[in-house]
């Protein structure tokens, strides 16, 4: 046996997230619905080209699935074509992203996580003319707020019950958000 390439990856979760993963799939990173086989299961398939890359499985009802758990998995990469699209949609959706260059290559990637904490990387090729800090920097966000309780429980308001003020609206997944967080390294 010899391996002649990749297929495709597999999300399986509830109804709900499989629902918010297909939204994020399709509308951030650009994978295209099709044809899925008649599974007993609910699902959908999402298509980079003629290839059905990534199949979101719904879990059985005695299932219990975990969002932003740690595991093996550290991420997905597609390739990809058009920095500058792409760096526009994620901005577009509010999906926080980093970006870096790959040594001896020099193809650029772009790296952020999905509804449920999954890691997803987008590579273009070492020709993409989009890479300085000025086509990927993100506009600074100033807003000032007085509020009426001493400085270190505005700190704990503000970073750790971030969930608690941030507006849903300004979130990919608005309505369906359950904890926003600071990460404790780079692209957390």
């Amino acid at each position: 046996m010899s391996i002649t390439g990749f297929n495709h990856y597999n999300l399986c979760a509830d109804r709900a997230l499989i629902d918010e993963l297909r939204q994020f799939y399709v509308s951030v990173v650009g994978l295209v619905p099709g044809e899925r086989p008649p599974f007993n299961s609910f699902g959908y398939w999402l298509y980079a080209g003629n290839q059905a890359v990534l199949h979101l499985s719904e879990s059985s009802p005695k299932e219990e699935r975990l969002r932003n758990v740690v595991s093996t998995l550290s991420h997905v990469a597609f390739t990809c074509n058009d920095m500058q699209a792409a760096t526009n949609r994620l901005r577009q959706y509010c999906v926080p992203y980093t970006h870096d260059a790959i040594p001896l290559t020099g193809e650029l990637q772009l790296f952020f996580c999905d509804p449920a904490g999954n890691g997803v990387e987008l590579n273009f090729p070492a020709n993409t003319t989009h890479m300085g800090d000025t086509a990927l920097a993100i506009e600074d966000v100033v807003c000032v707020a007085v509020v009426p309780i001493p400085p270190s429980q505005a700190f704990d308001l503000f970073t750790r019950r971030l969930v608690a003020w941030w507006p849903r609206d300004y979130t990919f997944s608005k309505n369906l958000l359950t904890g926003i967080y600071f990460g404790s390294t780079v692209g957390d």
